[in-house]
């Protein structure tokens, strides 16, 4: 997918839902978003950035296919850094616009390829420094999120109202509640016409399902140091984190009919 067709499909989406979208021509001497977006009073300006797969990665893949019937691939759901350079990015184009401090930041981001999943996963644990984590003495218990016990990107980047991305299944708006227009985003037209997707901090949190190390002047790289932390705000003797992986299986179709001795190849 280019950019140019995520843009195309993010300003049909938009338009569906009864927002009137301006599409921002790009320039060579002037940095800006891709689209202000309008609802009433209200303006939103838009950058739009993708991920997908990595193109060596995949030459690889397909190369160890033409070598062997199946492989079998996995993909660590962890906070990758090449997200904070796109958000940084990202806001330098939509502060470049003379409306900027009116309007609410988004950076949407289109997750596309076969790791789209995996992508957006670990985006949304780069925004919130979100990691899994569990009671040690639970033994019934489950994982549930904390936010903010590894690295924000939103804390970094407060002028971001908020993330939405998209993965070609679903629609998930990522609020940031470090943003000084937390409150109102929240109550803007924007995550109203979209409420089943907003992912809201605060709210998690307070059904019990979440915990958060909000306001932790400690060493965020000192994992164990984090995890002592939140053990003691819960008041239980040891909590712990655990890195998750998206695993696929990839056949080589041709292969198994030609071993079996039968059936045509698949273009």
């Amino acid at each position: 997918m280019t950019e140019d067709q995520a843009i195309t499909e993010m300003t049909d989406f938009l338009e569906q839902h009864g927002f009137t979208v301006e599409r921002i021509p790009a320039r060579s001497d002037a940095r800006r978003p891709d689209v202000a977006v309008r609802l009433g009073e209200e303006l939103y300006l838009i950058e739009q950035k993708s991920k997908g797969d990595d193109p060596n990665e995949k030459a690889r893949e397909m190369e160890a296919l033409r070598q062997t019937r199946i492989i079998d691939r996995a993909k660590p759901l962890r906070p990758r850094s090449v997200l904070s350079g796109i958000l940084e990015d990202a806001l330098e184009q939509i502060e470049a616009h003379p409306d900027a401090a009116i309007a609410f930041k988004i950076v949407w981001m289109t997750a596309w390829g076969v790791w789209r999943h995996a992508n957006a996963d670990s985006l949304i644990k780069g925004l919130y420094g979100l990691r899994h984590v569990f009671d040690v003495d639970d033994h019934g218990g489950e994982m549930q999120d904390c936010y903010y016990l590894g690295f924000s990107d939103f804390e970094r980047y407060v002028e971001i109202d908020a993330v939405v991305i998209v993965d070609g299944e679903s629609l998930r708006i990522l609020a940031n509640e470090f943003s000084p227009r937390y409150e109102r985003f929240l109550q803007s037209q924007f995550a109203e016409r979209f409420r089943q997707g907003v992912r809201d901090p605060r709210a998690h949190v307070a059904t019990g399902d979440a915990h958060s190390l909000r306001g932790w002047d400690g060493n965020r790289q000192d994992v164990r140091a984090a995890l002592n932390e939140l053990a003691a705000r819960l008041g239980v003797r040891r909590m712990e984190t655990m890195d998750m992986n998206e695993i696929q299986v990839v056949a080589n179709v041709d292969r198994f009919l030609a071993d079996s001795g039968g059936g045509d190849s698949i273009p």
